[in-house]
């Protein structure tokens, strides 16, 4: 499997997606150029023969720390820095929750009720993680 059928593969179908997933609804573009390259890499080798199988019975939980631990080692070989992730996490966090009460006021010309925008913050969350995946560039 060539690297970019391997990257495309990768975010199709994630090593990591939930296990109820049956593949029918698209998950959320991976949040970084980093993340995207540890699914592509599972990705290619989960195509080969020998290695495929003991990937398929990994747990879920541990599916989703060895996708985070190979991004982060991947950020780091490319002179990244995970103190600058965990900032952009927050950061991403602190835009989603603006982003969210800054669209009921214009929406419906008010605040927002208790709790609406933790019903919301996710869905917020994705669509900024899905325009920060558009980038090639390291975050």
């Amino acid at each position: 499997m060539s690297a970019k059928i391997s990257l495309d593969h990768g975010t199709r179908w994630p090593f990591d997606s939930p296990e109820d997933w049956d593949g029918s609804t698209p998950l959320p573009e991976p949040i970084d150029w980093a993340r995207r390259a540890a699914l592509g890499v599972l990705a290619n080798l989960g195509d080969r023969r020998g290695i495929k199988h003991e990937l398929q019975e990994i747990d879920h939980d541990i599916r989703v720390e060895v996708v985070e631990t190979l991004a982060e080692i991947i950020r780091l070989a490319h002179g990244g820095n995970s103190a600058d992730m965990a900032t952009l996490r927050t950061l991403l966090d602190a835009a989603a929750d603006a982003a969210g009460i800054a669209y009921f006021r214009y929406t419906f010309g008010s605040e927002p009720e208790p709790g609406w925008l933790d019903a919301s913050r996710t869905a917020f969350r994705e669509a900024i993680r899905a325009a920060i995946a558009t980038t090639q560039e390291p975050l």
